[in-house]
């Protein structure tokens, strides 16, 4: 089973029922049963100093990823922690209205999309095929949640 906590610094509720659902789509694609992560949902100015700190880059974006190390030892019956995701909140609602879809579908394929990340799969810096492959893998989760 895969757990997650939940930090929100906006005055938004997440939809945790939906949160679960796209857990449970994550889960079935990527075999992964023992582990938790993080999720944060900030604002604009929260976001955009993560980014700058982070990324160097001044600006705000929907969604950083911090994934754990992969070295740290874990136990058999400990679960692992794949790290955090922070989703900006109000980039999302943006970004919903610019693609024409609802807010949870965004919140969703961020999440998604950040939980591609924590599990070592990535879109900048590296070859054409691999950012494929992490395409391919999020558009599998994506159309397992109902």
């Amino acid at each position: 089973m895969i757990n997650w906590e939940i930090n929100n610094s906006t005055k938004s509720k997440p939809n945790r029922r939906l949160i679960e659902k796209a857990v449970l789509a994550f889960t079935s694609v990527s075999k992964i049963r023992q582990a938790y992560f993080s999720l944060a949902f900030v604002g604009d100015s929260e976001m955009s100093n993560l980014n700058r700190d982070y990324r160097g880059q001044d600006k705000v974006t929907d969604v950083l990823s911090f994934a754990e190390e992969k070295d740290n030892f874990i136990a058999p019956s400990e679960q692992r922690y794949l790290g955090e995701i922070i989703i900006c909140l109000a980039q999302a609602k943006r970004q919903a209205q610019e693609y024409d879809w609802t807010l949870n579908k965004e919140i969703v394929r961020l999440l998604v999309h950040g939980l591609a990340h924590l599990i070592g799969y990535d879109h900048e810096g590296v070859s054409r095929k691999e950012a494929e492959k992490m395409q391919g893998f999020e558009e599998k989760v994506m159309t397992r949640i109902r």
